[in-house]
């Protein structure tokens, strides 16, 4: 019975990580621009790697295998970010065109004069 138990959770966290990173991909080409596309990518990504391998932890029980699951996990959380992060900081730099797609809001060095 727990063994049933521990499949039918198991396939629920995969699934449902798998149609997460499903509507990723069919959401990034529906996007206009490319800052919208690297910020739902990024977090879309975060979360289908997280239920996919939680769902692989239930499905391996909790061992040492488990344990290097949890410890690639927490690498992807650390990592998807910081690339998100550095893909958005070169499109900002090498877009020429940036402010006709989206509002630029003055920073505080130019409203204050001071900074």
């Amino acid at each position: 019975m727990i063994d049933w138990i521990q499949f039918g959770i198991c396939a629920a966290l995969i699934t449902s990580g798998i149609l997460v990173l499903f509507l990723s991909v069919t959401g990034v080409f529906r996007l206009k621009f490319a800052l919208n596309r690297i910020h739902f990518a990024g977090m879309t990504d975060t979360m289908g790697l997280f239920l996919i391998i939680s769902g692989l932890i239930v499905a391996s029980g909790f061992t040492y295998t488990s344990l290097k699951l949890l410890a690639i996990l927490f690498f992807l959380w650390f990592t998807s970010p910081v690339c998100s992060h550095f893909l958005g900081k070169l499109e900002y730099e090498t877009d020429p065109t940036l402010p006709e797609q989206c509002e630029v809001l003055p920073s505080e060095e130019d409203t204050d004069g001071n900074i």
